[in-house]
């Protein structure tokens, strides 16, 4: 399917990148809904944290929406509590997925990095066993995005009916540089400090829960303050995860080279300007699938296309494009999402 230009063009003073990424995280403060939680095993021994919105009983939606966040974020992420409110106010069944160890310490020394697709295929496994009668759409965010578009690579024929990715790290290394420039360092300061305090956290866990656990995660150098996402990856994704360096993990995990696999209706939309990223991440059509879409927009930031008053173009895409589906095989019938 082609890259599609948008038409998103946000009023002026919503055309700044830092904007665009700093306010909604900053100062959007949606209500979490009611939500009932559930701890899954996953297949060596963890554990994963599914957040169902309660207000959209499982026994009445044909729909079921799974959401994915981004890096140190959580299904509280302020775009996720958005989306569940949305999905709820519809009556749509929504389960916010919290990567291992993002919103408390897991029980094991590795956590989540951008290529967790096997998580997400145990998430999607246990879901569609738990509830056959639902057609499920996954929406992933930033690392999110990319753990989605690289399992729809991997699982030619899966059960997904549709999937939607925003801001998506396609090209892992070139995103590792990219927040090694100009003011993407603050952002790269901000996400470190983060991942340094939640090591530091989970290695007091599991002191007291794994002692064998906590001594490999003690062989990383998980406590020291890094400077670059190279330098951490290599010191800790890496070793943790399997992979022979950082750059083996880029080369293995950066969903670009996946794009041209999948056989699910998927839609990318990717900004231009997202300080994350760069345009020298963008694939050509060539490279994308039949049944993948992308539309780049020139103002955004990084997951955030505010519109002002307390719009976002992302949310509006989301759902135009659901209900844009309604007949292919995302509905069996003609109805509408919202």
């Amino acid at each position: 399917m082609p890259i599609v230009k948008s038409q998103f063009k946000p009023p002026w003073q919503w055309r700044n990148a830092q904007l665009q990424t700093i306010w909604p995280f900053r100062f959007r403060n949606p209500v979490i809904p009611q939500r009932t939680s559930l701890l899954i095993p996953t297949d060596d021994g963890d554990e994963i944290l599914l957040e169902y919105c309660d207000g959209a009983r499982a026994s009445t939606s044909s729909l079921g929406i799974l959401l994915l966040h981004g890096l140190a974020g959580s299904a509280n992420s302020q775009y996720i509590v958005g989306l569940q409110n949305i999905f709820n106010d519809a009556n749509i069944f929504s389960v916010a997925m919290n990567f291992r160890g993002a919103k408390a310490p897991n029980k094991m020394a590795r956590g989540y990095h951008s290529g967790a697709s096997g998580d997400l295929k145990q998430v999607i496994e246990f879901l569609t066993q738990q509830y056959p009668h639902i057609r499920w759409i996954t929406i992933g965010f930033s690392l999110g995005g990319n753990v989605v578009l690289k399992y729809l690579g991997e699982n030619q024929g899966n059960p997904l009916e549709g999937a939607f990715a925003v801001s998506v790290p396609l090209r892992l290394d070139i995103c590792a540089d990219r927040l090694d420039k100009g003011f993407s360092k603050i952002y790269r300061r901000h996400f470190l400090g983060q991942l340094r305090d939640e090591q530091l956290r989970k290695h007091q866990f599991l002191l007291k829960y794994d002692p064998e656990q906590a001594t490999i995660l003690q062989t990383t150098g998980f406590d020291k303050r890094y400077r670059s996402f190279r330098d951490y990856d290599e010191a800790i994704i890496a070793p943790l995860n399997g992979f022979a360096s950082a750059e083996d993990y880029y080369q293995k995990c950066s969903s670009r080279y996946f794009l041209r696999n999948i056989d699910t209706p998927t839609y990318i939309l990717q900004s231009l300007d997202d300080p994350f990223t760069s345009e020298a991440v963008i694939p050509d059509a060539s490279e994308l699938a039949p049944s993948v879409t992308m539309e780049l927009t020139n103002f955004g930031g990084h997951v955030g296309f505010y519109e002002g008053n307390g719009q976002y173009y992302s949310e509006k895409r989301i759902i135009d494009w659901i209900n844009s589906a309604a007949d292919t095989r995302i509905f069996g019938e003609k109805d509408s999402l919202l």
